[in-house]
């Protein structure tokens, strides 16, 4: 079995060889998988095409391969109805039977914001597997996983950076609690901002014919002591909110990406968001935007 999935890995790694040219900036920041190998490491990246989760991937296989067979890809619980979303729906079927990866669904915040009245029976599967995720988080933590993460929990239309929700602080507060614990050592997040050139809108880019030009930015390793502790600050030493970790988080993604692509992180916007200006909202037909909590009315990313 074992035989069989490192074979899947290496031929999975090889189709994408087809699909796309890769430049990677700063790959030094990667060297920590292999610096501390008993760490977990969670790998968080703006989420703008089909194919995010896969480039994340493909940046850390060539350079710590023996660290993916414990690989964690929270996957949206609506997305995967085969129906509707059949690429996604096969993608993460994928990935869990072919490559092993853990695949614990969530139900988006956003989808729980709609414009219409609360669904009270969502709210209740919200919850439910949001409770199944850190269960599955607090057990794999120790065993040092490598764990793929979109802050932002949704692909945006635009390309720019939408307001990030909760779960990436409160996996940050997670590994903290656990290395106070003595259960693990130290958590890390690894920052990638990830550029596709000529980019049209959140479609699948793997093209074999004419690769896509994909440009990693590699960010500095962040503690989970260090994103809690921020968060404890711009609390006012109250306990730190998980929002203002992941907006944290969040602001280290962007400062790897040019400013046009920057959305709600962007220095005119960044403080008002930290202050909990923006949300993310979706329609009743569930297209997402962002929300103006302050105004409330709709924000369009064109002002920035």
């Amino acid at each position: 079995m074992e035989l069989l999935r490192n074979w899947s890995l290496k031929f999975f790694d090889n189709q994408l060889e087809k699909g796309y040219d890769w430049k990677v900036r700063n790959s030094e920041n990667l060297e920590i998988l292999n610096i501390k190998p008993y760490c977990p490491a969670v790998f968080i990246f703006n989420h703008s095409a089909s194919d995010d989760p896969i480039l994340a991937y493909k940046l850390i296989y060539p350079v710590a391969p023996e660290r993916v067979d414990n690989v964690i890809v929270p996957v949206s619980e609506h997305h995967t109805k085969l129906t509707k979303f059949p690429l996604y729906s096969v993608g993460v079927t994928l990935s869990r039977g072919l490559l092993g990866f853990d695949t614990p669904k969530v139900v988006q915040p956003y989808r729980l914001r709609k414009d219409v009245t609360q669904n009270d029976e969502l709210s209740k599967k919200s919850a439910g597997l949001a409770r199944e995720l850190f269960g599955l988080l607090d057990e794999k933590l120790p065993t040092a996983p490598l764990v793929l993460l979109s802050p932002e929990a949704h692909r945006s239309e635009s390309g720019q950076l939408l307001p990030g929700e909760a779960g990436a602080g409160a996996i940050a507060k997670l590994m903290e609690k656990k290395k106070v614990r003595g259960e693990m050592g130290d958590g890390f997040f690894i920052p990638i901002g990830i550029e596709i050139e000529n980019y049209t809108g959140k479609k699948l880019y793997y093209n074999t014919k004419d690769k896509s030009q994909v440009t990693f930015t590699v960010g500095r390793p962040i503690t989970s002591a260090e994103a809690v502790a921020f968060g404890r600050i711009v609390s006012n030493g109250e306990k730190a909110e998980s929002i203002v970790i992941s907006h944290y988080l969040m602001s280290q993604i962007a400062r790897l990406l040019p400013e046009g692509r920057q959305g709600v992180y962007h220095p005119d916007l960044i403080a008002d968001t930290f202050k909990g200006r923006f949300i993310q909202r979706s329609d009743k037909n569930d297209n997402v935007y962002v929300y103006d909590i302050w105004n409330q009315q709709r924000f369009e990313m064109a002002q920035v």
